[in-house]
């Protein structure tokens, strides 16, 4: 049977090992974007604004098809890079693993999907704006929420 204090020390490692595993991935979701982000940025999406290519050329002529396939593209290295990062993370000892009946291995939280999802929201610019971009193609998002990219955008 439990006491109070040994439910309060348990009440303090779990806070503990929510917060670590709160600071693993989010700093794990910055570098899987920046990755994500390079990988991605030499396959050419066809969404900058030149001086041959205007921004209504680029919402009127992209193809669907390309749209898809540069989101597929992303998709599929969130979900290996995420798996991975999920898997390292996993492995990182907790040094109050099985301190008053603390199971690190049982906690829900270890799986880390809303922080990678957060980050990849909120740092992968490009895939939240292909996205916007298909939705658009589709008339399910208005012209004025597109964002494509410039020579002024891109240099920076």
């Amino acid at each position: 049977m439990r006491t109070n204090i040994d439910k309060l020390i348990f009440l303090g490692i779990k806070s503990i090992d929510l917060t670590l595993i709160g600071i693993y991935y989010f700093i794990g979701g910055v570098v899987l974007s920046k990755a994500i982000k390079s990988i991605m940025s030499g396959t050419g999406h066809g969404l900058k604004v030149t001086k041959k290519k205007s921004r209504e050329d680029i919402l009127h002529e992209t193809p669907i098809w390309r749209i898809v396939f540069s989101i597929t593209g992303f998709i599929s290295l969130n979900m290996i890079f995420g798996w991975i990062l999920r898997s390292i993370i996993r492995n990182i000892p907790f040094v109050f693993d099985r301190v008053v009946g603390y199971h690190h291995a049982k906690t829900q939280e270890i799986g880390g999907n809303l922080l990678i999802a957060f980050s990849i929201l909120t740092l992968q610019t490009h895939f939240k704006n292909l996205v916007i971009l298909l939705g658009y193609k589709f008339g399910i998002v208005p012209e004025s929420q597109v964002v494509l990219y410039d020579d002024k955008w891109s240099k920076k």
